[in-house]
């Protein structure tokens, strides 16, 4: 249904229409998963950005970011950050046909420095040129945000969906498919 919507709607109505629909998203679907592991999870950002499949280029067209639920001070700046980062890698990377999660594009996983980690999180949705990205949770529980966000809006087919989750090998995202 979004999908239909949103290519008539001004950038502020996109803006409202996707915000209110990853609220419904994280607060019914994906809080009750993540709270199962630690419920001291109380928030997290989120990044849409929209490229322009013209250009090949590395720059996001558009960005927009939010944050649901309640966050620290210092962790309202950390994962917004955080998100926009893995959108950027991943809008970076979006020319390349087979990189379509920020965890392709992650690096050493292993790397000794926690800072210089890079996390997924962010998928690239198969419908329009988008980008969601989530950061607040674990890497896992941040990918199948933006999955859950990504389909609900229309955006992500079930092909996609099951791509992601055996590129990343993200079990919350099979179970979540399961379920619907």
């Amino acid at each position: 249904m979004f999908k239909r919507i949103l290519p008539t709607c001004t950038p502020a109505e996109t803006q409202v229409i996707m915000y209110k629909v990853a609220i419904q998203v994280i607060g019914d679907q994906i809080f009750p998963i993540v709270h199962k592991r630690d419920d001291s999870r109380t928030g997290c950002a989120i990044v849409i950005a929209r490229m322009d499949p013209t250009i090949k280029s590395d720059y996001m067209d558009s960005a927009f970011s939010f944050i649901i639920g309640w966050l620290a001070r210092y962790n309202h700046a950390k994962y917004c950050y955080y998100a926009t980062k893995k959108a950027g890698r991943l809008v970076a990377e979006w020319y390349n046909a087979s990189t379509i999660s920020s965890y392709q594009t992650r690096g050493n996983a292993h790397h000794t420095n926690h800072m210089a980690r890079h996390y997924g999180g962010s998928v690239l949705c198969d419908e329009c040129p988008i980008v969601i990205s989530c950061s607040g949770f674990s890497e896992i529980e941040d990918e199948l945000a933006s999955v859950a966000i990504a389909m609900e809006l229309g955006l992500m087919s079930h092909m996609r969906t099951l791509e992601i989750a055996k590129e990343s090998d993200n079990c919350l995202i099979r179970e979540f498919l399961a379920r619907k």
